[in-house]
């Protein structure tokens, strides 16, 4: 799965694999002017010397020069492939159905967009590269050894194994620890994050101790879980060190031997100490990193990024419901062991206006979530244009029919923002909305107008402001069914009676309006009024 960003991202990350193979090149190619110019000291050649001196400079100049060119290139193909993930997980939770999506909290999926892909970043993309750096390291300084002798490639081939094998011991241990500190990291944000905002109610109460209860619990677990992810990570550098080193001093005792039975030169000393070195430090490391890499595979598969499209296509190929009467027979609803809503059964043709009433936990709520396509496990039937609600697809529902929430929430934007969500209406079509619900003065008065920012969840406006907002934003879009939840008990009763009065005036349109004040003047106006 990791790979394959690596393949989406395919152009900058072949011309990083040649610099990567230019660097390694010039950095055995140094290993090797080593050995010349040590002979070329032993035979007091000093032209000899100066040519080989100048050479090395150059390589060296070429390698520091690729070496930036190629953590430069890190830094942009990582960025690009870390939109990629995001991209794919935003992909993810936009295609989930209600339910599938509210089985995490907001700030997890939030946790996953920021603290995973920054891991995944750290341990996933960067080690990648890093196995790249090592792969051509070896491979070109096994070759570069072959070129004294055919020995050095054998011995260097069999404590390769010892240098590799040993920091495996600990890889399934780095695996688990990785996972839990993303957990952990979820949990800190979850946690932290419902403290921070409920800060207002604790600071009436004077509890905002609970913050720092809140951050150093969660930090606690966090940092032992850390702490131990460091241990594991030392212990298998610990090994491959104790490896690296061994093979090393084994290296270099052996082309002593070679030196001494006068298979190759004095100077072949340095050189093959030298490149033995990128091989063992190469392979003592590719251990540990290819552990890194692996260790990121689960959060992937977390992300369910195999999901089916996403809600934004299948709306646009979803078949259109092509009836809007409502039918309910016998319909409920159990929360476990507690009732919902009591069996109940209507009738309603399209197009008309029922108020539901009835006493807080009836189930008035419960019945437009039913009705919304929220909750699928009701029990006996609620069809719409004749077809079971549970069997329509959600795109379809979304098509026709729209939900406004007693407690709307409203983006930190403008008035605009919140209207449109992004889509493109004329100015004529949004004014007629905002007067529909009884906020156009308001809006008018504004400096900015529909530019006006509403702060984060609309607290520069009131609380009627902000249901009257959500309205509009119901009311622009002309759905076949509305279904409003409380939607005028933060009004004023003037506000309230023009809101009703606008609705109850659609002649294409199905309204079902929650209330616990159903007001005198518009009662007689509703079709039908459904007390539970």
């Amino acid at each position: 799965m990791l790979i394959s960003y690596f393949r989406r991202t395919w152009g900058i990350n072949v011309l990083i694999l040649i610099i990567i193979v230019g660097s390694s090149t010039l950095q055995a190619t140094s290993a090797i002017l080593n050995s010349f110019m040590l002979n070329s000291l032993i035979q007091r050649d000093l032209h000899q010397f100066i040519f080989y001196t100048v050479l090395l400079l150059a390589c060296w100049l070429g390698f520091t020069g690729c070496i930036f060119c190629q953590y430069y290139l890190y830094g942009v193909a990582t960025q690009r492939m870390s939109l990629l993930l995001r991209q794919d997980i935003a992909r993810s939770l936009q295609g989930r159905s209600y339910a599938a999506f509210h089985k995490q909290e907001s700030d997890t999926y939030a946790s996953w967009l920021m603290n995973d892909v920054a891991l995944i970043e750290e341990q996933g993309f960067a080690n990648v590269y890093k196995v790249a750096e090592m792969a051509a390291a070896t491979i070109i300084s096994i070759g570069a050894l072959f070129t004294y002798h055919w020995s050095l490639i054998v011995l260097t081939l069999v404590l390769s194994l010892l240098t590799a094998f040993l920091p495996q011991v600990v890889h399934k241990k780095l695996q688990v620890v990785n996972l839990q500190v993303t957990q952990r990291n979820e949990a800190f944000l979850n946690g932290v994050s419902d403290v921070l905002k409920g800060f207002d109610t604790l600071l009436a109460f004077q509890k905002t101790q609970r913050l720092m209860q809140s951050v150093t619990r969660y930090g606690q677990k966090i940092a032992a879980c850390k702490v131990e992810q460091k241990k594991i990570a030392t212990e298998a550098t610990a090994l491959g060190v104790a490896a690296n080193i061994t093979s090393q001093l084994l290296t270099s005792g052996w082309t002593g031997v070679l030196v001494f039975e006068h298979i190759t030169s004095t100077g072949a000393i340095l050189s093959t100490g030298s490149l033995a070195s990128n091989v063992y430090n190469s392979l003592a490391n590719l251990g540990p990193t290819l552990n890194a890499v692996r260790a990121v595979a689960p959060l992937l598969k977390k992300y369910d990024l195999a999901f089916p499209a996403p809600a934004a296509a299948d709306s646009l190929s979803a078949t259109p419901v092509t009836g809007f009467d409502l039918t309910a027979q016998h319909l409920s609803y159990t929360f476990g062991e507690k009732s919902g809503l009591a069996p109940l059964s209507f009738q309603l043709p399209f197009p008309t206006k029922a108020a539901v009433i009835g006493d807080s936990g009836t189930g008035k709520s419960t019945l437009l979530n039913i009705l919304a396509g929220k909750l699928a496990d009701y029990g006996g039937s609620v069809t719409i244009g004749g077809c079971e609600l549970r069997t329509v697809p959600e795109a379809a529902l979304r098509q026709a029919l729209l939900y406004v929430d007693q407690i709307p929430y409203i983006f930190n934007s403008t008035i605009r923002d919140n209207l449109t969500l992004g889509d493109d209406f004329p100015a004529a079509a949004i004014w007629q909305a905002l007067t529909a619900s009884d906020l156009a003065d308001f809006v008018h008065q504004q400096p900015q107008g529909l530019d006006t920012p509403v702060g984060e969840k609309g607290r520069l406006f009131s609380g009627g402001q902000r249901q009257r907002l959500a309205l509009a934003r119901g009311l622009l879009r002309h759905k076949k069914i509305l279904l409003i939840d409380e939607g005028t008990n933060s009004l004023s009763k003037a506000s309230a009676l023009a809101v009703e009065d606008n609705f109850l005036a659609q002649p294409d349109m199905t309204v079902l309006f929650v209330t616990h004040q159903l007001h005198a003047e518009n009662k007689e106006r509703f079709d039908q009024i459904i007390s539970l």
